[in-house]
């Protein structure tokens, strides 16, 4: 299970085998943008973390929980009405940023 920011980057570094996002990660940025509960099409809690390539193209990556482990996918919109973050002081659930006010 994931327990910190760092287990979540690893986790998505090792995990996220679209060559596409693998190459933006290579040369980009992830940020995390925290806890959302539910993730898109599905009632599982899980992260969203964004990836910016060295040219400014960003992708959303969801990582949900499910039974016995984790998996992920590509989203084409954050729904920010389903983030989590303000019910917690854990910095792995509000993400790198507050963003309360987005």
């Amino acid at each position: 299970m994931i327990h910190s920011r760092t287990e979540l980057i690893q986790w998505v570094r090792k995990n996220v085998t679209d060559l596409v996002l693998q190459n933006a990660m290579e040369w980009g940025q992830i940020q995390n943008l925290g806890g959302f509960w539910p993730l898109p099409t599905s009632s599982r809690p899980g992260w969203i973390v964004r990836i910016t390539t060295g040219r400014n193209r960003t992708y959303h990556i969801a990582i949900g929980v499910k039974d016995f482990g984790l998996y992920w996918f590509r989203l084409k919109e954050v729904d920010w009405s389903t983030w989590a973050g303000h019910r917690t002081t854990n910095e792995l659930y509000r993400g790198d940023n507050d963003f309360r006010s987005a």
